[in-house]
């Protein structure tokens, strides 16, 4: 018997083994995917049915680009769109007026 078929099968069950062990380590991220998947699809096949009557974006430090898309997209849907945006004051006078003093 020639030693070429045993290096073929030797070969074949190294192959097995390798896939065997690549497919029990990514079983767990496979599912993970599978499952951000399902409930991304989920989430938008339920919204798709609900429709808003107003839009709050309250996105710190949006770029302008995505703040652009927003409007551009409440403009579309016809949707009031409205932003809250975050201001620091360090003088606490303006903001409580006479309560402080």
């Amino acid at each position: 018997m020639s030693a070429a078929p045993r290096l073929q099968e030797t070969a074949n069950a190294r192959l097995r083994r390798e896939v065997g062990a690549t497919f029990s380590l990514a079983w767990p991220l496979i599912l993970a995917n599978l499952a951000v998947t399902v409930m991304t699809t989920t989430d938008y096949v339920m919204l798709g049915r609900l429709s808003p009557d107003a839009v709050l974006v309250t996105i710190p430090d949006a770029p302008r680009e995505r703040l652009d898309a927003i409007i551009e997209a409440c403009r579309r849907a016809a949707v009031p769109c409205s932003f809250v945006r975050r201001q620091i004051d360090i003088d606490p006078t303006p903001v409580l007026g006479a309560a402080v003093e």
